[in-house]
């Protein structure tokens, strides 16, 4: 046999199969990069990378970085460490990009993110080879990770969570290095586990390392327990261990301040400002889970675990399901049994401890994202042990086939989804169809991207030499990018509306009839029944429909021409009601399920004092909106100024049995109405009712956990 070392020889290697997976991975993603939308919440971390950049370029001179959002809930940003951030604002620098007002930027940002993704699964990969000592069970876990549409979206505009993945998996990497080598490991591995957890530190704060030290404290357990109480063919080194610790500790406390502005700059407070920052997040947000709006402080304890069930694809909860029984069944046999369940742990417990604590989570399952790295090198894991069980070749094969059948949905999904893919939903609820009205979608207005793009293929490149189009949206800030040199050349301006919010305007007793020619818009901020009835969304005038697999996450209206809607407004903040009412007749007639003008309709009727009118279009605007505030807070004070008392308190109650947030202020208007007409049991009852409600949103809004 020969002893040269031929290219032919390599590429007959698995570990270069397992490279060529990869690479084929990093070209999808680079042709994903420019495909995705521009996330809401790249407006804060963009900037916020920027202070931090000009931090470092200056050597610490400029120190913008501390007024970034003074004075809003973000201000806590400034204190924050954005490795990740700080390196796609770098390389755009690097490739001429770095004006964040372009498409261009935007493309090289996605791709930067889409490296820490990628970084993550090859760690994921490595950790399966580990676990299986055959690398194609390392491609599997990769592959795993690529068809799961909902995490590989989120590689591509995430810039928290899936940096702080990378990071997660590369430190379980390492402890299973640790665990595996033990007693005869090498200093070396919990090095390179210390430099994971200043990454971690880097992405996530000290909450991001604090689940890392667990897993090693938890590893350390594991070996303790190895040794006195099952293999016992080693002893457990407590001195040296300790040492070791130390040294890990003292490289992640030193190694995250050249990482940390504000720590370089305070370095006596910093520390103790980043724990207390990391227990309390005071962000509170408004968003749909199983139908029904609500607070995320308030959403139920398995809210995670119920989100990543439903944007999981079918055949890998079904491959999971697998995993952990053949786990169960054999742990006694397998070779590495500690191993496969020291990766469990990595993936279980930061769940069970977050759920325990109640933390303030929202917006799907992205803040633990990072456990599904370490759960797919578990089922590439509990495949191999399928493939081991099933001895007939026949029987391998047909498994193979039904698992590749069980990828056929995500696959057609990530090929006709490629501008929003982190919005997949399973099967289990209807696919996209049946999720919308029911689960925020698109909560990063990636489709107001592209409608964006659309509108100026398809209407502002067509509209040379006509006036300016005014272009409303609720995430104008995703439209800007791609519309600039239409609004440096004057065919369009914008105007930020609200879609509930987008005929009038009320800002500091400055009202004013809000005037656009197209609006694009995301379902966000909508009840769950608005967006399930056809009528209302997509509304009258959508010329175009962003869709998720038949699921309207974005639209494009075109506004009535006669702008009959604008006209009435007009008319009615002018006082000029008997002129208001024939242009509302003709607005509901062009489209009669937009509660936002009922309700204005039926303000132009109580001007004119004609009250059993404003009654019926406030009841008009209850129909179409059951789960709204507005109608429901009209009707009942229209009833209760012409007499109608009874009928007002019952509007009130049942607007508190549909929607308890708004118990609080129906009290307080029911404690008003009744003062009024000097009925003072009741108004001193409903006085403590609303004082109760207070009491109850106050408790809710305490900093969670």
């Amino acid at each position: 046999m020969s002893d040269k070392f031929s290219v032919a020889d390599l590429k007959n290697k698995p570990v270069y199969h397992f490279v060529g997976v990869i690479l084929f991975v990093f070209i999808i993603q680079i042709f994903l990069s420019g495909k995705t939308g521009i996330g809401a919440d790249e407006r804060f971390y963009v900037p916020h990378a920027k202070t931090f950049f000009k931090f470092y370029t200056s050597m610490g001179k400029d120190t913008s970085y501390t007024q970034i959002f003074k004075g809003s809930l973000n201000e806590i940003y400034a204190k924050a460490v954005i490795l990740p951030e700080v390196l796609t604002f770098t390389l755009a620098k690097l490739t001429g990009n770095s004006d964040e007002t372009t498409a261009g930027f935007y493309f090289i940002r996605h791709l930067s993110l889409a490296i820490f993704g990628l970084i993550g699964m090859i760690f994921t990969g490595l950790i399966a080879q580990k676990l299986t000592k055959n690398w194609y069970y390392g491609i599997v876990a990769v592959l795993l990770l690529f068809l799961s549409p909902h995490f590989f979206g989120h590689t591509l505009v995430n810039g928290r969570d899936i940096p702080y993945a990378a990071f997660y998996a590369m430190g379980v990497y390492y402890l299973i290095c640790f665990l595996e080598a033990y007693p005869n490991y090498n200093l070396k591995t919990l090095l390179y586990f210390a430099l994971s957890i200043v990454f971690a530190l880097g992405t996530r704060g000290t909450a991001g390392a604090a689940v890392l030290v667990a897993m090693y404290i938890g590893t350390l357990g594991i070996i303790f327990l190895r040794s006195n109480f099952f293999d016992k063919t080693y002893t457990f080194d407590f001195s040296k261990l300790l040492k070791h610790s130390l040294i890990i500790g003292a490289i992640s406390f030193v190694g995250i301040f050249p990482f940390w502005p504000y720590g370089l700059d305070h370095m006596g407070s910093g520390i103790s400002e980043a724990l207390s920052s990391a227990s309390s997040f005071p962000v509170n947000i408004r968003q749909l889970f199983e139908g029904k709006m609500m607070m995320s402080n308030e959403f139920p304890s398995y809210y995670l675990v119920k989100f990543a069930y439903v944007t999981t694809p079918i055949i890998i909860l079904l491959l999971l399901v697998v995993s952990v029984v053949l786990f169960i069944k054999n742990r006694k046999t397998v070779d590495n049994a500690w191993l496969v369940f020291l990766v469990i742990c990595t993936a279980v417990i930061p769940v069970a401890i977050i759920i325990y604590q109640k933390s303030n989570v929202y917006t799907g399952w992205r803040h633990i994202l990072f456990i599904y790295l370490p759960l797919m090198a578990f089922v590439s894991w509990g495949i191999s042990q399928l493939m081991e069980v099933l001895s007939k070749p026949m029987y391998k094969y047909l498994a193979i086939g039904v698992i590749a059948l069980g990828f056929v949905s995500p696959i057609k999904w990530t090929v006709n989804n490629t501008g929003h893919l982190y919005c997949y939903f399973n099967e289990i609820v209807g696919g996209n169809k049946g999720a919308f009205g029911n689960y925020e979608q698109d909560y990063w207005a990636l489709g107001v991207t592209e409608g964006g793009r659309w509108l100026k293929e398809n209407v502002i490149d067509k509209e040379n030499g006509k006036d300016t189009l005014i272009i409303s949206s609720n995430m104008q800030f995703c439209l800007e990018p791609y519309l600039k040199e239409d609004l440096a050349k004057g065919k369009i301006k914008y105007r930020a509306t609200k879609f509930y919010q987008k005929y009038f305007q009320d800002k500091n007793n400055d009202q004013e009839a809000i005037n656009w020619d197209y609006g694009i818009y995301y379902a966000a901020f909508l009840e769950g029944d608005q967006l399930r009835n056809n009528n209302f969304w997509p509304p009258k005038g959508t010329v175009h429909i962003i869709e998720a697999n038949g699921a309207p996450i974005g639209i494009v209206i075109k506004r009535d021409p006669a702008k009959n809607d604008l006209i009435a407004v007009d008319s009615l903040i002018h006082n000029h009601f008997v002129g208001a009412l024939p242009y509302f007749q003709k607005a509901v007639a062009y489209n009669p399920y937009d509660d936002e003008i009922w309700n204005a309709y039926g303000k132009a009727y109580e001007g004119n004092r004609q009250y059993d009118k404003a009654i019926e279009c406030y009841q008009r605007a209850v129909e179409i909106a059951p789960s709204g505030m507005n109608g429901f807070f009209n009707l009942s004070i229209a009833q209760a100024t012409s007499g109608k008392i009874q009928d007002a308190e019952n509007t009130l109650n049942t607007l508190i049995a549909n929607k308890p947030d708004a118990a609080m202020q129906a009290y307080n208007l029911l404690a008003n109405i009744f003062k009024s007409t000097g009925d003072m049991n009741k108004a001193n009852y409903y006085a403590n009712m609303y004082n109760t409600a207070v009491e109850e949103m106050q408790e809710k809004q305490e900093p969670s956990k």
